[in-house]
């Protein structure tokens, strides 16, 4: 039954809660010094996160098929979890404490989902790895919203201010954003919006009905979700990113990491086709 204080799932969501494009994010921090566990869990629990929306509702369907988010109290154990002392993840040096969290953010990312009878948000805590593993269900948010609420949770160091105030946009940039959008013809602007969203709408419809895949050696099937799954880790230091960033004009670092996912997949296609790859790939995100 639908209560009145329900919010409806986003568009967004729903397709992330879908069983073939389901995805949760897995995010690993690591820590100079050791980990306090229930210190953590104090934190955690006096934090901005349980002040969020998403981090303190369920997930609900009604009799219709239609997800809604519900507020409800939250158990901090069951959310925050703290691993029991485990031998086998003592490391020696930084490059064996890498792989043994990239083994475990492997076996989180193809066997271990989110419960749904909870809020869909975890966060584990390994001592021995010195790190803490963020799990959300991205039909929570996006990226940059989850980690612009987690940056707004922290302090800097230096002056014990919040951190979030380093990813706010400068006032210089929202003067420059407000003096673009005052250019030019308001109607001529509206024009071009319903304009652009008409092609955008037609080539949409058009690629539905006319356009396939070719079959390529990263097409799925009938059961894909069902397939067997590896998930293989790579490290891109944030300098040499920003190198490559500072060549390109007005790119962002998510721009250089997408490239760098799109001329992954073009190179696997190649080398797995016996024809090569004689289309250009284009990758979409948001």
């Amino acid at each position: 039954m639908q209560s009145s204080r329900d919010e409806p799932v986003s568009p967004a969501g729903r397709l992330f809660l879908q069983s073939k494009t389901e995805l949760i994010i897995n995010c690993s921090i690591g820590f100079k010094n050791p980990l306090e566990p229930e210190a953590m869990k104090t934190y955690v629990a006096n934090s901005l996160f349980m002040k969020h929306p998403r981090f303190c509702s369920l997930l609900v369907v009604d009799a219709k098929g239609r997800e809604f988010w519900r507020k409800t109290k939250i158990n901090i154990d069951n959310h925050v979890i703290i691993h029991p002392k485990n031998p086998s993840l003592e490391c020696e040096s930084e490059e064996e404490c890498e792989d043994k969290i990239n083994a475990i953010l492997a076996d989180y990312a193809v066997s271990s989902p989110l419960s749904m009878e909870k809020p869909l948000w975890e966060l584990h805590i390994i001592s021995e790895l010195k790190c803490m593993i963020f799990r959300f269900h991205h039909a929570m948010g996006d990226g940059i919203s989850l980690m612009s609420l987690f940056l707004a949770t922290c302090k800097r160091l230096c002056d014990g201010k919040d951190a979030v105030s380093d990813v706010n946009v400068s006032e210089n940039k929202k003067g420059e954003i407000k003096k673009r959008k005052g250019k030019g013809n308001p109607f001529i602007g509206i024009l071009k919006v319903i304009w652009w969203t008409i092609l955008s709408v037609m080539e949409v419809i058009g690629r539905s009905l006319w356009v396939r895949d070719k079959k390529t050696a990263i097409s799925g099937g009938d059961g894909v979700e069902l397939w067997p799954r590896m998930v293989a880790t790579a490290k891109f230091t944030l300098e040499d990113m920003k190198t490559v960033k500072r060549t390109i004009p007005h790119a962002t670092i998510n721009d250089v990491l997408f490239g760098v996912i799109s001329f992954g997949f073009s190179k696997y296609l190649e080398s797995r086709s016996s024809q090569g790859t004689n289309y250009e790939l284009q990758t979409t995100y948001y």
